[in-house]
């Protein structure tokens, strides 16, 4: 990222692309608008809001259509449409794949205690960027949007999440209770998260 001052003296922060270098204005018209957001605030880590808010029955509804295709299917290779996953093509693609779902993997439960979560959520109340998490610099953005938005005393949900870093973001940024959705098994202890199989999402409409 390059800043530089125009006339009026306002700071231009430059990003680099896989199209080219471009301001914030840019991606907002042509990246953030044409995916259903929109810039509400420029900073470090900008915030945006949803131009056309999601409802729960639009999200249970589409969650039904994946519990009735199963697992049946190997996720495939390449993209299927690359152009639906590069954001007009300002992001870079790079290739790694993996296949978890459960046949080709040793299933196994995995445990998340009480005291395993509360070391997490303490690292993220204390240095957001000493959390462990999986996606670099990009995972802040989870703790400054759940923080600027003013998740306290809300309920919420985590889909997909193989180690609880976002979940410890939202509870030290206020939440009251975590559910986390997953294909992986979990037993989780802490009292204030649980968690959920994919596929049962549907049938748990009514809860959430």
């Amino acid at each position: 990222m390059d800043t530089v001052k125009n006339q009026t003296e306002k700071v231009q922060r430059y990003f680099s692309s896989a199209l080219c270098k471009a301001n914030i204005d840019e991606i907002n018209e042509n990246v953030f608008k044409p995916n259903g957001f929109t810039l509400i605030k420029d900073n470090l880590i900008p915030i945006l809001k949803k131009t056309i808010p999601s409802t729960c029955d639009n999200i249970f509804s589409e969650w039904q259509e994946v519990a009735k295709a199963g697992l049946t299917k190997n996720p495939p290779k390449d993209l299927p449409n690359p152009n639906e996953f590069l954001l007009n093509n300002y992001t870079r693609l790079s290739h790694e794949y993996m296949n978890d779902i459960p046949k080709n993997t040793k299933e196994t439960i995995k445990v998340w205690s009480k005291i395993f979560v509360d070391v997490m959520i303490k690292t993220a109340k204390n240095n957001a960027t000493n959390l462990p998490r999986p996606y670099g610099q990009e995972s802040l953005a989870v703790n400054a949007a759940t923080k600027y938005f003013n998740i306290s005393g809300l309920e919420g949900v985590v889909i997909g999440s193989l180690t609880p870093w976002a979940e410890a973001y939202a509870l030290a940024n206020g939440a009251k209770h975590i559910t986390t959705i997953d294909y992986q098994k979990y037993i989780i202890t802490h009292p204030q998260m649980d968690y959920v199989f994919a596929l049962d999402l549907p049938a748990l409409s009514k809860k959430f």
